[in-house]
């Protein structure tokens, strides 16, 4: 899969092989700054926009979520996965880097807000 963000506010995903469209979708109002793949959770992309909100969004499976908004233009985004001793299970957290230098963390305990 490939995904392309562009300073309209679109964010389009390609079969990478056929370059064919299968999904799109137009985040009003903000240019698109940085796209981010979890790394373990298959089609889940985290979004930041220049207007400083960060989405989540199982590519073509469903509608974005907000994740956050931070009123500065998002520059960066990790995703950790720290296992839990004692089978608690796996935590999640994002982070997020901006222009004036913010970095702010935050926990995913669970993404019901972005099931496919």
């Amino acid at each position: 899969m490939v995904v392309i963000g562009d300073f309209s506010g679109t964010v389009s995903v390609f079969n990478p092989i056929t370059f064919e469209s299968l999904s799109s979708h137009f985040f009003d109002g903000a240019s698109i700054r940085y796209l981010c793949f979890h790394d373990k959770i298959v089609n889940l992309l985290f979004i930041g926009t220049t207007a400083g909100t960060v989405w989540a969004w199982y590519c073509g499976f469903s509608e974005p979520s907000i994740i956050c908004s931070l009123n500065q233009t998002v520059t960066s985004i990790r995703i950790k996965r720290h296992r839990v001793d004692g089978g608690q299970g796996d935590l999640d957290f994002l982070i997020v880097g901006t222009t004036k230098g913010q970095l702010s963390l935050f926990q995913l305990e669970n993404y019901d807000n972005v099931t496919a």
